[in-house]
């Protein structure tokens, strides 16, 4: 079995290290980063995308809102899976996005909660693959 492939997007390098770390405990994943939306679409577009995207929403030069919008008209990206954590969610963008994403946690998330998105998400890719 090839790892799941993890692209984390935040412009905050801590909390980029922190998801790794609580991503990379498990050993399972193979996790890549980005520190905006653009920086996201680029690593993308040159090497085999993602499985999984975890990203924040507020972010600086591209945010984590237009690159779900962008992953999700990205013919190369189709099955990509979309992880939002994010600080702030206000209850109107919170509702678009959540129609285009596979799940959203707020950034005072438990390590267990993290975990458990991460694996839901891949094991409905599995899925979707086997199906």
């Amino acid at each position: 079995g090839t790892r799941t492939r993890i692209l984390v997007v935040d412009d905050d390098p801590t909390w980029r290290f922190l998801i790794q770390v609580v991503l990379g405990e498990a050993g399972e994943y193979e996790i890549t980063e980005a520190n905006h939306g653009q920086a996201a679409l680029d690593a993308i577009a040159v090497s085999p995308p993602p499985d999984i995207v975890v990203t924040d929403l507020m972010m600086p030069v591209m945010n984590g809102m237009e690159l779900v919008r962008r992953l999700r008209q990205d013919p190369i990206a189709p099955a990509v899976r979309i992880l939002v954590v994010s600080g702030n969610v206000d209850s109107t963008e919170g509702d678009q996005i959540l129609e285009m994403v596979d799940g959203m946690l707020s950034k005072d998330f438990l390590v267990d909660d993290l975990l458990e998105a991460v694996r839901r998400i891949g094991l409905r890719r599995e899925e979707r693959a086997s199906g």
